[in-house]
């Protein structure tokens, strides 16, 4: 196992059902939660492998599982934000609505584990070019010190394509690390091969691949997984679609058995705790140009 070059491993935990509440389908409401006791398996094998993540929470599934949110501090993975209740930014209200709910969030978390929350990643990946301008300089202004909420998109720039960690900087003087999902790059092709369904979907030397092509470039890939994508008996409810539920499906049964081979292969850490031995001699970017 190489120890020279590590890579990002993040997880999204949020309640199973969120996508289909983000569909407006009801009849989850009763049933028995489960998805703590993924992350209870997740804290095992990584503990197993003596690997570090960076767990972002909602802060509806903290109110929910305190004790899970303290245990994850305790063992030393990083505790970040993954908004309070779930909601796309483009369905949030108002930017008095964005910056509620992510207070709340902060609140409960930084309450559960004892200090402040240094990271965000937004909802769905709901931070983009459109809405940036308003959305980055809020985190900054309550105090994160990084967002991971960008995926590479036709329309992104080179350095989020190339899944590049960027220093925003705000005309208050105010800075933001941007830290995009990491695709392969094939060619003028961004291709998102570690996450959710698509690390499900592509075979475990596809992700390797990426993974080595980041090594090259000298920075670290980033992989994000939700409890559901490593859960064979994750609930199922009526509705939303036959294309929906393939893709919640597909590869589940797999995944967690190529989750642990790549924990064997690769050495992986929090997002927070290479900020903090960064040097952050990082491309420096103004907001106004970081969508162009």
């Amino acid at each position: 196992m190489s120890t020279q070059h590590k890579h990002f491993l993040t997880f999204d935990v949020e309640h199973w059902f969120e996508g289909y509440r983000h569909r407006g389908l009801g009849g989850w409401e009763g049933v028995t939660p489960q998805d703590h006791i993924i992350v209870e398996r997740l804290f095992d094998l990584l503990s197993e492998h003596d690997q570090n993540a960076t767990f972002f929470f909602t802060g509806r599934f903290a109110k929910d599982f305190p004790w899970l949110v303290r245990k994850c501090a305790e063992l030393g993975h990083e505790v970040a934000s993954h908004s309070y209740e779930h909601q796309a930014i483009a369905r949030m209200a108002s930017k008095d609505a964005f910056r509620d709910d992510l207070r709340a969030s902060l609140n409960i978390l930084s309450g559960l584990c004892g200090k402040a929350i240094l990271g965000y990643r937004a909802p769905k990946w709901s931070v983009t070019p459109e809405n940036q301008e308003w959305v980055l300089p809020i985190l900054a202004e309550e105090g994160l010190a990084y967002d991971s909420s960008f995926f590479p998109m036709p329309r992104s720039d080179e350095a989020r394509q190339n899944g590049k960690p960027l220093m925003i900087e705000f005309p208050d003087g105010r800075q933001l690390i941007e830290i995009p999902f990491s695709g392969y790059r094939f060619g003028p092709l961004c291709v998102p091969v570690s996450g959710g369904l698509y690390f499900r979907a592509f075979p475990n030397w596809i992700t390797l691949l990426m993974l080595k092509q980041k090594e090259r470039q000298g920075h670290c890939g980033m992989m994000y997984l939700h409890p559901y994508d490593l859960d064979r008996d994750s609930p199922k409810i009526a509705g939303g679609g036959m294309l929906f539920h393939l893709f919640r499906s597909y590869g589940v049964a797999q995944s967690w058995e190529r989750l642990d081979r790549l924990l064997r292969l690769k050495r992986f850490i929090s997002i927070s705790s290479w900020i903090t031995s960064n040097n952050r001699d990082l491309p420096r970017v103004a907001i106004g140009d970081t969508g162009n």
